[in-house]
Parts: C-alpha cells; sequence; structure tokens
C-alpha cells in the first residue's frame, strides 16, 4: 500500500472511542479523499459496518503494519493509548519506532494524556512526544501536563474531533426508541455513567484524592436524583462502558433509591457513535458521567450536567464557558446535585439556544485543525 493514512491509538471498547476514530477518520477522507485510510486496531467491524472500504488489522500482524506504514502519508494517533502499561508503552513506542524508520510523519491529533506518575513513564513517552511531526491535544489540562513533562516539541491544543461527527437521523432514532420499548412522543433523559465503586481505574483515583466511601455517596446522590426525575420523565441508559455488565452493575446500585425500579431502562445493546447521538440529541436531557457522552451534548445542543469524575470533564466545560454543567464529584450529595439538575431544567431553553454556538465553535475549529493533516502530509 502506499499514499495511505495510517491511524491507530485508542481501542474500539467504548462508543466514545468508536467516535474518536470515526472523527479522525473523516477529517483524513476529507483532506485525502482519495488515500487510502488503513486502522490498526482489533474489532474493526465496529468500524468496518459503518465504513466498509476502511481496511482495518490488529497491531499484531506487524508485518501488515510496516507494510502499510513503508510509503504511507501520515501515521495518526487518536485517543489517548499514552498510558503507564507497560504492554501499551510497548505498542506505542514499536509504532511510532516503525514509522519514524520508514519516513512516515507521526502525529498526536487531538489526542488526551493522563498523569504520568512514574519514572520510566514519564521518560518513554516525553521521548515518543519529542519523536513526533506534530502533537495536538483536545484539552488546556493536557498542554500543562506536556509542559510539566518538557516536552521539545510545541504542543497546539485541538478542538474535540467528535465535534465533526454527524449523528443519526431522527428517524433512526425514533426506530431505536420504538425498538427499546421507550415513547418517543414522551420525553426522556439520558443518563450515561462510570461504574462507582472501589475498583475505579487507579489513574482515576490518583487524580481525583480518592476516598473509598466516595463512590457510595455518587451513587446515592445519583439514584434520589434520577427517582425525582422518574417522576416526570423516561429515564434512558446508554451503554457506554467496555462491557454491558458494568452498565447493568451501575443500574443495580442506583434502582434502590426508586420507588418503581424499573423506570431506570438500560439499553439492550451497544449503538454506534451516530447513534448515540442521535438519542442524545432527541433528549430533554443528560445526566452524563462520562466525557464523551458531555460532548455529545454539547455538540447535539442538549441540557446536560456532568458529574466529573477527573479533571478533563471540567477542563472541557470551562472551554465551552459552561462551567456550571460540571460538578466535582468529590464535592457531590443529594441536595447539591438535585439543585443543579433543577436549574438546568429551569434554564433548559437557554441552555438550546447557547449551546449550540458553542457546538459551532468548536466544529469550526475541529475544520481548521483538519488542515494539519495536510502541512504534515507534504513534509
Amino acid at each position: 500500500m502506499t499514499g495511505n493514512i495510517c491511524i491507530w491509538g485508542t481501542s474500539l471498547e467504548k462508543v466514545a472511542d468508536e467516535a474518536q476514530v470515526l472523527s479522525v477518520m473523516s477529517a483524513c477522507r476529507r483532506q485525502f479523499p482519495h488515500a487510502d485510510i488503513v486502522l490498526f486496531m482489533r474489532d474493526g467491524h465496529l468500524i468496518q459496518s459503518q465504513a466498509p472500504d476502511v481496511v482495518v488489522f490488529p497491531t499484531a500482524r506487524l508485518f501488515r503494519v510496516l507494510r502499510a506504514l513503508i510509503g504511507a502519508r501520515l501515521f495518526v494517533i487518536v485517543g489517548g493509548p499514552f498510558y503507564e502499561d507497560r504492554k501499551q508503552a510497548a505498542v506505542c513506542g514499536l509504532l511510532i519506532g516503525l514509522a519514524r524508520a520508514v519516513g512516515t510523519p507521526v502525529m498526536a491529533y487531538g489526542t488526551t494524556l493522563f498523569p504520568l506518575t512514574t519514572r520510566w513513564g514519564r521518560s518513554l513517552y516525553r521521548f515518543l512526544f519529542n519523536r513526533m511531526a506534530a502533537v495536538a491535544m483536545r484539552e488546556p489540562v493536557c498542554l500543562d501536563l506536556l509542559t510539566a513533562l518538557k516536552v521539545q516539541v510545541k504542543p497546539v491544543l485541538f478542538a474535540d474531533p467528535r465535534f465533526g461527527l454527524q449523528p443519526a437521523s431522527p428517524e433512526r432514532t425514533r426506530e431505536i426508541l420504538d425498538a427499546e420499548g421507550i415513547d418517543p412522543d414522551r420525553p426522556y433523559i439520558v443518563v450515561t455513567t462510570r461504574l462507582m465503586n472501589e475498583q475505579l481505574p487507579d489513574w482515576v483515583k490518583r487524580g481525583s484524592d480518592f476516598e473509598p466511601q466516595r463512590p457510595a455517596m455518587v451513587n446515592k446522590a445519583l439514584g434520589k436524583t434520577l427517582a425525582f426525575l422518574a417522576r416526570r420523565y423516561q429515564l434512558v441508559m446508554i451503554p457506554m462502558h467496555p462491557s454491558p455488565a458494568e452498565d447493568q452493575a451501575t443500574a443495580s446500585a442506583l434502582r434502590p433509591y426508586f420507588e418503581e425500579p424499573e423506570k431506570l431502562r438500560v439499553l439492550s445493546r451497544r449503538y454506534t457513535a451516530p447513534e448515540v447521538m442521535g438519542l442524545i440529541g432527541e433528549a430533554e436531557a443528560v445526566i452524563a458521567g462520562r466525557l464523551g457522552s458531555a460532548v455529545f451534548a454539547v455538540a447535539m445542543g442538549t441540557p446536560v450536567t456532568a458529574v466529573a469524575y477527573e479533571s478533563r470533564i471540567i477542563d472541557f466545560f470551562n472551554r465551552a464557558e459552561c462551567g456550571e454543567c460540571a460538578m466535582d464529584w468529590r464535592e457531590i450529595d443529594e441536595a447539591s446535585l438535585l439543585a443543579r439538575v433543577k436549574e438546568m431544567l429551569d434554564h433548559a431553553e437557554s441552555y438550546r439556544r447557547n449551546l449550540p454556538l458553542r457546538a459551532a465553535r468548536f466544529t469550526a475549529e475541529a475544520e481548521e485543525n483538519r488542515k494539519w493533516l495536510t502541512a504534515l502530509a507534504g513534509t
């Protein structure tokens, strides 16, 4: 293969990750309409069902990876693959090394970065970032992390690439609601969560001064707030965890606070990123426990309250000039969360007017960001 664009980075385990890949693919296709798009990823069927002409194979097929990189115009890294797992770091280093060896420029495109806490992690990723032609992050806090890392390549701030993604049609959204037994003619609120228990990922604990009792307190506040909303709205929990079992476990932790537990409905399966955007776009509001669903809510102009378990969520809403939409999970209690959700609903029309303006700005930035691809592929 020659003249192709190679993409690697986030896994496809979560809907939000799928959205990142789809949006960067779209940006590459618009800049290079005649180039082949090659993804180094597992679970390629999740992408090929939406883009049949894309070539997908896992990084374990090293000879095919090398063949794709030879003569490629660009190697684009997406998502947040820069974390302190030795196997992950080895794959990251190998792919960047191969691209460099065959003369293919490497770009981190609208990626994210978690705090690096080990000496080997800081040293390795500093080395790898310095081997890239360009480093573009999607949250300001990530620029601070790279500055602290003393990366020599000057990083730039991009809009979240997912602002370039288009939702499914209203007709498709209605089909999904009908199939799931949810009345599309009655108002509903979308719920997305992170499974809150002591098995939270270490990177979440490190970044939030974790207290063992905090997950139970957040679940109680969230459960009681949702129980209040269930008196008036249909509640639709959209699976966004890597495993459906995690969403079911979250629902089980929240339902004891309901008078009628069955009113918290969990969708029966994972839907595509555009379909999830469509569902969020038709909702009255979103209670977001995931950064990806928060991005979708702003993109679709849907009122949102986010339970922010990490600084990137707060960073995103501050950048969108609606910092009140994010609540630090360390400070949430029953009264504060319910008050914030009531305020959101009371001002829903204002959010529906103003959030699209924020989204339009991010979308314009994402369009402008695409020019970096052309500039680098020509070097």
